[in-house]
Formats: structure tokens, C-alpha cells, sequence
């Protein structure tokens, strides 16, 4: 099993060379998106050396919290994963845990969803390519595939995710041209290894290596833990140089004959390195290499662990690349751990993710709080509710909801389109709720060709500004003035020097829209916003977010003004008619969030936290215009009517 391991390290340089003209254009879009939110990085083997790396690039780069995990960690973790960001890391694409993991993630939905394989046409890129919220980006090394440690696949992999994260943020230098001048500057490669051989030539005879690092070379002596226990070329410890201190030097004073210790630190821990290797037995054998700061010097402890376990594989005459592995471990490493996240389970999975949706934390979670309970029942009160409903309107919010982002430019897609048609034929009114303007009603009219069923659709702009029905040319108004409610907020807006550069700023007439230019922005440009707007003397105006924008809204402007004005349409009686709403922004301060607090309201995607209304009830996975097709499969047309009939197991 495996192949020669020194001809893996040869191939290092070529592999390298690659990865840095390799395009990551996709990579770095979808690392853009974790820059707001915590991650979790996720890998196994050599992949868990790179979810390390990850994570400090991560906090390097967003200041953002960021945490490694085993496949089997995340599986069995009751952590929720909705507001965090959460990469899958692996070489092959096809081992059982990293399977089951994104099984399980896809599940959970996190806010965000990635995945890097080093390998394409795999048993992962099949289980992705249905998750349209998910990104998935596979490459082809030149080199062939790893033997039985992750040694190409680990440079590539951390030198891509390198590229993508620096590429972000221009004031960063591009990594070095080449390996060499990576691991070694200044020095041959001949001599490097020399260098190296010699230093570490004292440690061979001792059977226990304690390994001390900083957080730069953290990913680095991860690796060599990694490397050693997995080839069987000794034990390792690992601390940092203060937990070091915390009585894991005790070990050396007890087997202190037995042991050794590598010292891997950058120029920032140099100063405490020093001091605490003076202070070490010297009948111990030391090995120090120094690495530069930051992300150079990250790689440069991942490269330096290779080539030392290549080198203690030389002298203790274990081929790490190929070194013998018995029937049981092939078996271990094929036992199928997916069965974490599929155990029966008290709950039926679309009630557990639509009350973890809710709450916002797992069932375990609750559970544990004494809260599941209230939840259950909630849940229980809100569905029974929709059923016994005969709705004859129903009001959906457009991006995010009828429209996915993908087709954000070029309107619903085709079954999305077919049954608002079918609903119209049927006799229902139908509603839109939309923050855009005429750019909806031109996708719209290029759907619905009938003029009888054109007039039982009414939309709202600019998150109901102006309201009118499809076919009606007078809606929305062409270049109105901008209301005088917002005339001292466009101006401290526009006056802005940070949004100049984060936002496109459209000013309509009871509206002000900022169109984020990078998604990173959002959190900066809401800000800004909330600022602005405690400047002025503005009463009444108020700002919402959705996911590509925020809007800034005249007084008395909402979306239910749709609901109002298609309930009136529906039901002139003296009793108000029953309106099914629908949309993906649903959590405060989201542009769904007075949609979805009608009764009977239904969320795509985020909800709020009223227990009462806007539960998103599709399968676990589903969202946007996946959850409203689920939707749309459960409703059941009547003469003007509908119900919905949404079965525990999710639409029919």
C-alpha cells in the first residue's frame, strides 16, 4: 500500500508550482462569504492539518473565531451550525466520514457551506451537486495521488486556501515564487536537508518527541503528530510554550532518557523559545528551526514536518509513504461512521431542523436547557394552524424566495414559474413583496403572458411603496422625487467615504437602496447605515437588510401593505381572509421580517424568534427556492383555494 515516500517529497516542488497558478477565482469568493461569521474547518488525516491552517488564516484574515474539527466531531457536536460557516477539507472525496459529515452538514444548513477536494469526479462532488447553497471546488494536482500520509494533497490544499484568503486583501505580498525560496531561503536544497538530518540526528534514538510550537507553526507540529503516530515513527507531544509550562514539562522529568524535543518557532515566539529551551535538562537533544512570521511561516512548518518525518523514516527504516498496513486498519478506515448522524431518533429530522431553525440551537441543546418541550408544542400548534387554512391569496417575497440568488438577474426559474401559473388558473391571487423595482415586473411579464391572469397578480415595489397588478404600466412610477422623509439621509449617506466604496447607492422615491459591491461589506455597510441614520433627525425612517442589500425606508413603508391590499381583493367580507406569506428574510432586521409576522407565514430560509408564526418547515437542506418548490408540492388547489398539507417527512 502507498508509494515511496522520498519520491513524494520530490514532488513537492512541482506541486507547489502549481498550486500557485492554479485558479482559486471560485475559492476566494466562497472564503469571501466566511468573513463574517465564525468557521469550522473540517478534515481527517492530513486534511486536519490544513483545517488547522485554515482556521489561523481565517483569524488572521476576518478576526473571526475558527475551530478544527474531525469529521466525527462535527457529527456528534450539538453545537447549531446556523450562523457559522462551516469548509470540508479532504484529498480523495470519497473516505466514509467526510461523506456522512457533509451529509450531515447539508442537514444542519449552516450559514454558509464549502468543500475542497484535491481530486475531482469523486463520491463527494456527487452528494454537493445537488446542494445549490453549497460551493464545492475540485482540482487536479499533477502529482498522482498521496501514498499513505497526505503530503502533495496537504501542500496544495493549504497553498490554494493561502492564495485565496491573501488575494482578498492586496497589501499582503504573494507568496514566494517558488518551494525553495518558501523553505528555504538562501540555502540549497541539498543543504537544507543536510541541515536538517543533522539536527534531528540526536532525537532518533529517543522513542518520544515533545513538540513545542507557537500559533504560527501550530499547523505545522499538528502535522508532525500526525505524521509520526500514523507511520509509526514514534510518539509526539504537543504543546504551545506556555501550556508547556503547565506541567507538561513533567513528562521530561520522568522519561526524560527516552525523550527529545523539536522547537518550531516564528519570530515572534523566538524571544520565549529561547528562554524555555535553556531552561530544558541538557542530557536532552533538542532540535530548533527557526520559521518567518505569518502565513510564509505556517507553510514553512507544514514543509519542515514533511521532510523530518521523511527523515526519521530514513533512519528508523520505515518508508513513511508505504509503511504496511494491517487488514484491521483497512477495515477501520472503511467502517462507515455515517450512521452518527442517521440513528433512529426520538424526532422525526424535519421537526429537528425546524425547531434548531427556530431556537437557534440544536434539540440536543435545548434539551438539555428543559426547553425542547415549549418548542415541540409550538411547532405542533403552528402546523395544526396552517392545516384547517383555506387561503385565497398568497403573498410571496421575490429574491431569495421565487428566485434563487443565482437567478437573481434573470428572474424564477421555469418550476417555480409553472406553478404560480397553476395557481392562477386556479383562482388564487397572487402576491409579490419586493424590495426592486420595474425589473420585476419586466421578468415577471415575460412569464405570465395571459391579461386574466395579469390582473390577479399584485406587486409590491420597493417593499410596498408603491403597489399595482402586473399588467398595470403606471407601477412603479418612473423617476418620482425622493420623498422628503429621506432627504438629510441620502445626504449623510452619500457624504460617506467608507459606503462610496462598499455600496452602490440608489435613491427612488420612498426608498433608498445600498447595493453591496462585495458581500464582505454587509456588516460594514449596515453599520455605517445605523450610524447615518442616528445623525438625522429622520422620524420614522428605518432600514432593513437582505442578502445583496440594504434598503433605508420612508415612515409608514412595509410589505404587509401587499398583504393588506390582497387581502381586500380576496375576501371584501366583513371578516379578514386568511393570507399565506412567504419569504426568506424572516429574522429582524431582515426586509421579510413584517412579511412574515402575518399568522400564517412560512420561511425559505431565516426565521424569527416568535414561536406563534414564520417557522420554515422544509426538509433539512432545502432552502430558498429549493424549500418553496417543497412547498409548492404540498399544496392541494381547491375552486380559488388552496391548503397545505405538508406531511412530517417534508412536501409530498
Amino acid at each position: 500500500m502507498g508509494k515511496p515516500y522520498e519520491g513524494e517529497l520530490e514532488a513537492l516542488s512541482r506541486t507547489y508550482e502549481w498550486a500557485l497558478h492554479a485558479e482559486v477565482g471560485p475559492l476566494e469568493s466562497a472564503v469571501r462569504r466566511f468573513s463574517t461569521t465564525p468557521l469550522i474547518v473540517v478534515g481527517s488525516g492530513g486534511s486536519l492539518t490544513a483545517a488547522h491552517f485554515a482556521c489561523y488564516l481565517h483569524s488572521l484574515f476576518t478576526g473571526q473565531l475558527a475551530r478544527a474539527m474531525t469529521p466525527y466531531e462535527l457529527l456528534s457536536s450539538p453545537v447549531h451550525l446556523g450562523g457559522l460557516g462551516v469548509l470540508l477539507l479532504t484529498a480523495g472525496g470519497s473516505n466514509p466520514d467526510i461523506l456522512g459529515c457533509l451529509e450531515s452538514c447539508i442537514s444542519r444548513s449552516p450559514k454558509h457551506l464549502s468543500i475542497v477536494c484535491t481530486r475531482t469526479a469523486t463520491p463527494l462532488a456527487s452528494l454537493a451537486s445537488g446542494v445549490r447553497w453549497a460551493s464545492f471546488h475540485e482540482f487536479d494536482l499533477p502529482s498522482v495521488k498521496d501514498g499513505f500520509l497526505a503530503t502533495n494533497s496537504l501542500l496544495a490544499t493549504c497553498v490554494l486556501l493561502a492564495r485565496s484568503y491573501r488575494q482578498q486583501n492586496p497589501g499582503h505580498a504573494p507568496l514566494p515564487p517558488s518551494l525553495d525560496d518558501l523553505a528555504h531561503p538562501g540555502q540549497e536544497r541539498s543543504d537544507f536537508r543536510a541541515a536538517l538530518s543533522a539536527a534531528c540526528r540526536p532525537l532518533w534514538g529517543r522513542s518520544t518527541l515533545v513538540v513545542l510550537h507557537g500559533q504560527v507553526a501550530q499547523a505545522g507540529s499538528v502535522d508532525l503528530e500526525s505524521k509520526f503516530t500514523e507511520a509509526s515513527l514514534g510518539q509526539v507531544q504537543l504543546a504551545d510554550y506556555r501550556n508547556f509550562a503547565h506541567g507538561r514539562h513533567h513528562w521530561l522529568a520522568k522519561h526524560g532518557a527516552s525523550s527529545g524535543v523539536i522547537s518550531l518557532a516564528s519570530r515572534q515566539d523566538m524571544p520565549i523559545a529561547k528562554k524555555t529551551l535553556s531552561l530544558l535538562p541538557e542530557d536532552i537533544p533538542a532540535a530548533h528551526f527557526d520559521v518567518a512570521d505569518g502565513i510564509d511561516g505556517s507553510l514553512q512548518a507544514i514543509v519542515l514536518s514533511l521532510h523530518i518525518a521523511g527523515d526519521a523514516g530514513l533512519v528508523r527504516r520505515i518508508d513513511p509513504g508505504r509503511p504496511s498496513v494491517p487488514a484491521f486498519g483497512r477495515r477501520l478506515y472503511h467502517l462507515n461512521a455515517g450512521y452518527v448522524g442517521k440513528r433512529a431518533r426520538a424526532i422525526a429530522p424535519p421537526e429537528v431542523a425546524a425547531i434548531s431553525r427556530k431556537a437557534g440551537a440544536s434539540t440536543a441543546t435545548l434539551a438539555a436547557q428543559g426547553r425542547l418541550p415549549f418548542w415541540r408544542e409550538s411547532y405542533a400548534t403552528f402546523r395544526e394552524g396552517l392545516r384547517g387554512e383555506e387561503f385565497r391569496a398568497v403573498v410571496f417575497d421575490y429574491d431569495g424566495t421565487l428566485c434563487d440568488a443565482a437567478e437573481r438577474y434573470d428572474g424564477p426559474g421555469p418550476a417555480v414559474t409553472e406553478t404560480m401559473i397553476k395557481l392562477l388558473r386556479a383562482g388564487i391571487l397572487v402576491g409579490i413583496a419586493t424590495g426592486r423595482g420595474k425589473s420585476v415586473r419586466k421578468d415577471l411579464l415575460a412569464r405570465i403572458k395571459s391579461p386574466a391572469l395579469r390582473s390577479r397578480v399584485l406587486i409590491g415595489y420597493h417593499n410596498g411603496a408603491e403597489i399595482g397588478a402586473l399588467g398595470d404600466d403606471s407601477q412603479p412610477p418612473l423617476a418620482p422625487k425622493l420623498d422628503v422623509s429621506l432627504e438629510e439621509v441620502n445626504d449623510v449617506l452619500k457624504s460617506d467615504a467608507r459606503l462610496e466604496a462598499l455600496a452602490k447607492i440608489d435613491a427612488g422615491h420612498r426608498q433608498l437602496t445600498l447595493e453591496f459591491t462585495d458581500c464582505a461589506a454587509a456588516e460594514e455597510v449596515w453599520e455605517a447605515v445605523q450610524q447615518g441614520l442616528s445623525r438625522c433627525e429622520a422620524v420614522g425612517v428605518f432600514a432593513l437588510r437582505s442578502s445583496h442589500s440594504v434598503d433605508v425606508l420612508a415612515p409608514g413603508i412595509t410589505k404587509r401593505h401587499v398583504v393588506d391590499a390582497i387581502r381586500r381583493l380576496a375576501g371584501p367580507g366583513s371578516s379578514p381572509a386568511p393570507v399565506l406569506t412567504i419569504g426568506d428574510r424572516g429574522r429582524w432586521p431582515g426586509n421579510d421580517f413584517a412579511l412574515l409576522q402575518e399568522p400564517f407565514s412560512l420561511s425559505v430560509d431565516d426565521v424569527s424568534a416568535d414561536p406563534s408564526t414564520c417557522w420554515n418547515l422544509a426538509s433539512p437542506g432545502n432552502r430558498c427556492a429549493a424549500a418553496l418548490r417543497e412547498y409548492f408540492q404540498s399544496m392541494r388547489l381547491g375552486d380559488g383555494f388552496l391548503t397545505l398539507h405538508l406531511e412530517q417527512g417534508g412536501g409530498e
